[in-house]
């Protein structure tokens, strides 16, 4: 036989088996594909309250191989495992994890991961560490006055745990004072101004003084430097962080002041200032409509109300929101229908 015929068929034959091996391997991914731990994207974390948070993560990779359990761990000291505390989520191969953290204490750092377990082993997301502030003294703030205010923080936020009795505004120019007998100028001048409830001063030193919406909306600031008047958000923020609108009036209340004599409520409603807000029942200058030139004092001791920063634009009518409070509720609600020419309570939060 020729010898390069031969040679030729073997390198035909040498061809052949090799393409018949590599279909086989790629056929069976078992030969060249071995099962790896599995991978974890970012950890979040939403809808944080006073005593609870939700824990967020996904499942970015299985490794190769089924997910047997997923979920959270979390403990008082940085890179918690499962043999702290944990909390497992439901296996059904889902690449969501999603897990309440609840009855937590407040004011206490807790570490955070998202975990997954396959045949391989466990892997470990990225540490969170968050700590529910709640009633944490902060450090006072002065306004320009020389009024000095304590302050809380609360979640993320820092609150004065006082209404405003300043002046002045930030850059010294004064705020108009206008009583009762001066009401048409306050409703009609439309320009910033503040008042006693009741045309008394020695109100101030118990509640603070009334702010219509002019002197809210004023570029020069009633507030200290540093600090603001709060948005309809911002006051969303707080009653959220607190439990929601139906509780946590119960929360921002003042345990004194406040007339509880026609509260029809029953325990657990019990008013017990778990904030540390403090709010007080500094009542309002009202003022119903736009057409009225009169105002009246309303509601002291048993009502509050303060302004926010938000306007309401609705039928050629320009209201603002407010938050209020009232002696028989354990709510604390947002609305937006209280006219500029309302005299309201003012809290300042933190920049």
């Amino acid at each position: 036989m020729n010898t390069k015929h031969s040679l030729c068929r073997v390198l035909i034959l040498f061809s052949a088996t090799l393409f018949l091996f590599t279909i086989s391997c790629k056929k069976d991914n078992s030969i060249i594909i071995d099962p790896e731990l599995p991978e974890l994207g970012s950890t979040i974390l939403t809808n944080k309250m006073y005593n609870q948070v939700t824990i967020n993560s996904s499942i970015l990779s299985d490794g190769g191989d089924s997910i047997k359990e997923s979920g959270i761990c979390w403990g008082l000291e940085p890179n918690p495992t499962i043999s702290d505390f944990y909390k497992t989520e439901a296996s059904d191969n889902d690449t969501t994890i999603s897990i309440d953290m609840t009855k937590l204490n407040s004011n206490i750092q807790y570490y955070v991961r998202a975990y997954a377990t396959n045949k391989v082993g466990t892997t470990y997301g990225e540490e969170l560490s968050f700590t529910l502030w709640l009633n944490k003294p902060n450090k006072p703030v002065t306004d320009i006055d020389n009024n000095q205010y304590k302050t809380i923080r609360i979640g993320d936020q820092t609150w004065m745990v006082e209404n405003l009795k300043v002046t002045h505004y930030r850059n010294g120019d004064p705020i108009a004072y206008l009583t009762l007998q001066e009401d048409s100028e306050w409703v009609l001048d439309k320009k910033g101004a503040y008042c006693a409830y009741d045309d008394d001063p020695s109100n101030a030193n118990k509640v603070g003084y009334l702010y219509n919406g002019y002197a809210i909306m004023d570029k020069r600031s009633i507030c200290p430097d540093g600090w603001h008047i709060p948005s309809k958000e911002e006051w969303q923020t707080l009653i959220d962080y607190l439990g929601g609108t139906p509780v946590a009036g119960d929360y921002i209340k003042s345990r004194e002041v406040w007339d509880y004599s026609n509260n029809y409520y029953k325990p657990p409603f019990s008013y017990t200032n778990l904030s540390g807000f403090t709010a007080l029942p500094g009542g309002m200058r009202w003022h119903s409509k736009p057409q009225n030139t009169t105002t009246s004092y309303t509601n002291v001791n048993g009502g509050e109300a303060f302004f926010a920063t938000t306007e309401y634009c609705s039928d050629n009518i320009n209201n603002m929101w407010f938050m209020g409070l009232q002696s028989n509720w354990s709510s604390a609600n947002l609305w937006p229908t209280m006219t500029k020419e309302c005299g309201q309570s003012v809290r300042c939060i933190k920049d």
